[in-house]
């Protein structure tokens, strides 16, 4: 296996994309919800980035990045052609103006847009990564670049030069499931994807909030070497019912 599964805390840390398509836009998309600060430069700004940078100019920037956080998860619960359609729509709006546009978001995030092209000192202050998603000459000069920083780099459907790559993702308010074929088959991944989803509960973030304090009162009340396989035991119920349990149904366990 070539790469390791690691989730990162990126509230509030810089992430540089270069790039301006369809292919930044939605990396931005998926991001933003984690409330990074998110810096996009490329000398071709789509039309639908361009509507983000000029938009946020009127104030409507909470508006814009949830705009952006759906674009990213629409693209990856939904097929081929229907992300080609929204990028043809999206390509259809006109806006003018260029240079920077800072967009606030939620969570503590924004996103900042530059029409340029990436130079070395982009890389000052160093991000905690970078996405390549231009033509492939200028993004293995950015890879390049990035290398001799020791910042990790992804560039958008060119294995070869990634040092690490965006799994299919499965995410709820609390709950967040990465699955990746190595890149040997991102098909493959995305079926997993369908499959993985279809056993989650619907009320899973409810689940999950229910068993913080369920596991504070194993904890407190069972021996350490029973714990574990009491707390399996009570999620495997809790999954079964679709919900967290009541007080009568956990009651055996105390």
């Amino acid at each position: 296996m070539k790469y390791f599964p690691m989730f990162m805390d990126i509230k509030g840390r810089r992430i540089l994309i270069c790039g301006g398509g369809k292919h930044a836009l939605e990396k931005a998309g998926r991001l933003a919800p984690f409330g990074a600060q998110i810096h996009v430069i490329s000398e071709n700004i789509s039309a639908e980035m361009e509507e983000l940078g000029r938009r946020s100019c009127r104030g409507t920037a909470d508006g814009i990045l949830s705009e952006a956080e759906e674009f990213g998860k629409r693209s990856y619960r939904g097929t081929a052609d229907e992300i080609l359609l929204e990028t043809e729509e999206a390509g259809e709006k006109s806006c003018g103006g260029a240079g920077k546009r800072i967009l606030s978001g939620t969570e503590g995030g924004e996103i900042v847009i530059e029409h340029r092209r990436f130079s070395e000192k982009d890389l000052t202050p160093p991000p905690v990564f970078v996405i390549a998603a231009e033509e492939r000459n200028e993004n293995e000069r950015i890879a390049d670049l990035c290398r001799k920083e020791n910042i990790p780099v992804n560039a958008v459907d060119m294995q070869d030069i990634c040092d690490f790559i965006f799994p299919a993702m499965i995410t709820t308010g609390q709950m967040c499931i990465g699955i990746s074929t190595g890149g040997l088959s991102p098909a493959a991944a995305v079926e997993l994807k369908q499959m993985v989803s279809e056993a989650v509960p619907d009320n899973i973030d409810d689940i999950l909030e229910w068993m913080v304090c369920v596991r504070e009162e194993v904890r407190r009340r069972i021996p350490k070497e029973e714990q574990r396989l009491i707390l399996r035991e009570i999620v495997r119920r809790a999954f079964a019912a679709g919900r967290p349990l009541t007080e009568d149904e956990i009651r055996c366990y105390f």
